[in-house]
């Protein structure tokens, strides 16, 4: 009786976790890391993107270690990411 019962639990379980994304809103999230020339992060860098069709801005500052995260909710899917840091020349980059 207790195995009929985990498994269902398990069953009720893995139904619940293959239904949620179906309903949930897509989100794109950009990310990664910002480094120099050195290959040494950038601290503080500014990104920004840019989605083609909807013309929205989402930015972050870059951590410690360079890294960086955006989402944008009912994402579009096509971005321009924008690097600029101070003493670097500002790049652009379609993703």
């Amino acid at each position: 009786m207790r195995m009929m019962v985990r498994a269902l639990v398990v069953v009720t379980l893995a139904t619940l976790a293959l239904a949620i994304p179906v309903s949930a809103q897509q989100i794109d999230v950009i990310r990664g890391q910002v480094v120099g020339p050195d290959g040494k992060p950038l601290e503080d860098a500014k990104v920004t993107a840019t989605s083609l069709s909807g013309n929205v801005n989402r930015s972050a500052r870059t951590d410690k270690n360079g890294r960086y995260t955006i989402t944008f909710p009912g994402g579009e899917g096509d971005y321009f990411v924008e690097f600029s840091a101070i003493g670097y020349g500002a790049r652009r980059f379609e993703v």
